[in-house]
């Protein structure tokens, strides 16, 4: 709720884009009949998810934050962030140059318009012995062993970015 999610007036609604993400929609459909039944959109739903931390509309202009009953638990801090970078976040690959060796890496970010929650990734991150590098709305991880580890610790349910970050080919250091 806190990434692609959102709490209106009447109903709960999860938006994902319909091509990059069909598996992880799928997954998350799953998730939520799990959790909540098919009283997804009642009124007691919305109290629910509204006494546990959660803001009614729009979050950016809220400043939406992680509640704290989420941040004060390691194990659901963790799930947080997981869940937090399989919406707002991305796996891409880039090269630079140093001297006459061109390098190529992989890089895993967040990016949100609220600052808390940006901040929230980037404490929980850091709390797991993560090195980000932290803008007012972006997280990044460079280090190529701390994102391999990101993956084995924290994971991820989102398809799209484990196929981004396996399907490359390894980082690389070619000379000229």
């Amino acid at each position: 709720m806190l990434g692609d999610g959102g709490i209106s007036d009447h109903q709960i609604t999860i938006t994902l884009n319909a091509d990059t993400d069909r598996d992880y929609a799928e997954f998350i459909a799953k998730m939520v009949s799990q959790l909540f039944g098919l009283a997804v959109s009642s009124m007691a739903m919305l109290e629910f998810l509204k006494e546990r931390g959660l803001v009614q509309g729009n979050k950016v202009r809220q400043q939406a934050s992680v509640p704290c009953w989420i941040s004060n638990n390691t194990r659901y801090s963790k799930a947080c962030l997981r869940g937090l970078m399989d919406t707002d976040g991305s796996v891409y690959w880039y090269t630079h140059t140093v001297g006459q060796t061109r390098y190529r890496h992989a890089c895993v970010c967040f990016t949100n318009y609220s600052q808390p929650l940006t901040l929230s990734v980037n404490r929980i991150l850091t709390a797991s012995g993560f090195h980000t590098s932290y803008t007012q709305r972006r997280v990044f991880l460079y280090r190529q062993k701390e994102i391999s580890r990101y993956f084995n610790e924290i994971g991820t349910h989102n398809p799209k970015h484990m196929n981004r970050y396996y399907a490359e080919a390894r980082p690389l250091a070619v000379s000229y």
